[in-house]
């Protein structure tokens, strides 16, 4: 189903940028949570942003999980490092996708892809991806995360390190048709989070199935806080320059 694709690529995607971009900014404030003062309790918008901001300081180990696709991968944002391997099922075939990420650069090997030599590595420059939810360090933006920040409302706190709210889809899409694609059932979806007793965030969950119920949920878990991580990028013989093509798709363009 087309818009079952379209979402889980778009909530994968969200998530993926999410992660690989450290999923906080580690200098000046977020549109949607000023910061808190002695003056004032923090709120819990404040807090959860504080929380994903402090991954900004760590490496990590991260998860993702959805309709149709898992994910595994290891991130540090300080040095602009990510690497991630995702499995992708749909009509009855499964795609393996391996992201790395080195400074601004994306490669991509995705076996299985029309037109792509199986075993080969694409290699994607940032200023190709600039704007797109695979700008993993967008400009005025090094954490990436302000378009998720900005989707969240109704943040409220359940417990301890627990958080709820909604979420608007349509808002973490850069590519505007998509976007309108999804139209308004997508513009309040729950969304929880929880965060760790050093003030971490350790997952957040979008549930997908008020608006498509076949669509699931996606949850990406966030752990081994401070362990090494080390990615190289591929062989130059396994490598190629990414077709137009391929990142029309990626970008939306």
């Amino acid at each position: 189903m087309r818009i079952r694709r379209l979402i889980t690529g778009l909530a994968a995607l969200s998530a993926l940028s999410l992660a690989l971009t450290g999923c906080g900014s580690d200098s000046g404030s977020t549109g949607g949570a000023p910061a808190a003062t002695s003056a004032a309790p923090a709120s819990a918008t404040d807090e959860l942003a504080a929380a994903a901001r402090k991954l900004n300081d760590t490496t990590m180990k991260m998860k993702l999980a959805s309709a149709g696709s898992n994910s595994t991968g290891s991130l540090d944002p300080k040095n602009k490092l990510g690497e991630m391997t995702m499995t992708v099922s749909a009509a009855g075939r499964e795609l393996k996708i391996q992201i790395r990420t080195i400074g601004t650069d994306v490669y991509l090997q995705a076996d299985g892809l029309p037109g792509i030599e199986g075993g080969k590595w694409l290699k994607i420059s940032g200023e190709r991806l600039a704007g797109s939810s695979f700008d993993v360090f967008p400009e005025n933006d090094p954490a990436g995360t302000q378009r998720i920040l900005d989707a969240l409302a109704d943040i409220k706190k359940d417990g301890p390190g627990k958080f709820s709210g909604t979420i608007d889809l349509t808002k973490t899409s850069t590519n505007a048709a998509a976007a309108a694609t999804l139209g308004e059932k997508f513009k309040a979806l729950p969304f929880t989070a929880t965060v760790d007793d050093q003030g971490r965030l350790t997952s957040t969950t979008i549930d997908i199935t008020p608006a498509e119920p076949s669509a699931g949920k996606t949850t990406a878990t966030y752990s081994d806080f401070g362990a090494a991580v080390t990615v190289e990028p591929p062989p130059a013989g396994e490598t190629v320059p990414a077709p137009d093509d391929v990142v029309k798709m990626l970008t939306g363009g």
